[in-house]
């Protein structure tokens, strides 16, 4: 009969639905398989930085060698423009990379100053993080206000406007004067 049938829709509608809807192993399987997607990226995130840093190295290590060795897979008529070239960009950048550690050593000073003025705790520390971060363009300098916002909130909240005034003064400074 019709209610019959009825009545197996329905108890497989409830089948299906207790089989959708998850319970705490699930919820378990899930982060679980999560943590091991996030670990395996982690993974392979870190064997990547690593072999690029390898290369990195070996690269800098052998730079002219390098060079030489690339100019001479080339015809002989371009082996003197690709080299001049070569020539070009490695002291573009190599000026460059100066530019952005003088930077660095300066913003250093300026913040090491403005703690030390206000009585920022950890200042020298606070100040060479910043310093070192600050070679890294747009992220460097976001990432190292953080540990001197953790040292400037556990002392008090006027400390941290104190901080975040210094930090805005440097930064100013960096960007239209140095």
């Amino acid at each position: 009969p019709f209610y019959w049938n009825w009545d197996i829709l329905t108890i497989s509608m409830r089948i299906n639905k207790s089989a959708v809807t998850p319970t705490k192993t699930d919820w378990l399987q899930v982060l679980s398989k999560g943590f091991k997607n996030i670990t395996q990226v982690n993974k392979e995130e870190v064997s990547r930085k690593s072999r690029d840093f390898f290369v990195l190295f070996f690269l800098l290590k052998d730079a002219s060698n390098f060079k030489e060795y690339l100019v001479s897979l080339l015809p002989k008529k371009l082996k003197k423009p690709v080299a001049d070239t070569i020539d070009e960009i490695d002291n573009k950048v190599g000026s460059y990379i100066q530019g952005q550690m003088l930077v660095s050593l300066c913003i250093g000073v300026m913040l090491y100053i403005g703690y030390t003025i206000i009585g920022l705790h950890y200042g020298f520390s606070l100040a060479t993080i910043a310093a070192f971060l600050s070679i890294v363009p747009y992220i460097g300098p976001i990432i190292a206000i953080t540990p001197a916002m953790l040292v400037a909130a556990s002392t008090s909240w006027i400390m941290v406007v104190k901080m975040l005034v210094v930090w805005g003064i440097v930064q100013f400074l960096e960007g239209n004067i140095i």
